[in-house]
């Protein structure tokens, strides 16, 4: 992979700010499968965290509808 050319630093003042507009990024195929194979593969930790909050915090609310069931009879 090749170096992008270093420019020199130049200081703005506010008054010459200039825009600049990004049309397109180029990136090889395989590069991005590999980076969805690698995102794929670290969501699946992610997701059984994820699972388990909700299945302790679905726990937490049968156990609260259950007592509160039982105190209202």
């Amino acid at each position: 992979m090749t170096q992008p050319p270093v420019l020199p630093v130049q200081s703005q003042s506010p008054h010459d700010q200039q825009r600049v507009v990004i049309t397109g990024i180029d990136v090889p195929f395989l590069d991005w499968v590999t980076l969805l194979i690698k995102l794929s593969i670290a969501s699946i930790p992610a997701a059984i965290i994820l699972g388990f909050f909700m299945l302790m915090l679905g726990l937490g609310f049968s156990i609260l509808g259950v007592s509160l069931g039982a105190l209202l009879k």
